[in-house]
């Protein structure tokens, strides 16, 4: 349960517009753009932690938060949803965020990659299709075993 004082240092640093719906700025500390506090000596996320007070339930791990408003310092419950690390970059491709990401349906070779499960992420710097990284691994594997 998260205490009341944490509740109300949150909401002093948070502007809310009129219209509810539109995204809350978060007017305090952040980290990378991310909105984020110090609470008992340790940093959190302020989306995190306005998701669990807004849903009275501790946030569900091992899932990341999806910012559906793309504002990384939104802290408004109803733009946070928990998905996965997979989820969220294939939400920047579609979406034509991140560094060096263009939207795109088809992958450099042709491949389809419009849907999540048919995108492949390595280590969030490289995107390639799932296609492309099984032939790119088997011939990895065809030369190595012919070495």
């Amino acid at each position: 349960m998260i205490e009341r004082e944490t509740i109300e240092r949150f909401i002093a640093k948070v502007q809310q517009p009129a219209n509810g719906h539109a995204c809350w700025r978060w007017r305090g500390s952040t980290r990378s753009g991310y909105a984020c506090m110090s609470i008992n000596n340790k940093t959190i996320s302020c989306h995190r932690l306005s998701w669990e007070i807004h849903h009275r339930a501790p946030w569900p791990t091992p899932l990341i938060a999806r910012h559906t408003c793309d504002n990384p310092w939104c802290v408004n419950p109803e733009h946070i949803v928990p998905g996965t690390y997979k989820e969220n970059r294939h939400d920047a491709i579609i979406r034509n965020r991140g560094v060096g990401r263009k939207a795109a349906s088809v992958c450099k070779n042709g491949h389809d990659v419009s849907k999540p499960d048919l995108v492949y992420f390595k280590n969030g710097h490289r995107s390639e299709c799932r296609e492309c990284a099984k032939r790119r691994s088997s011939v990895r594997y065809r030369i190595k075993k012919t070495q």
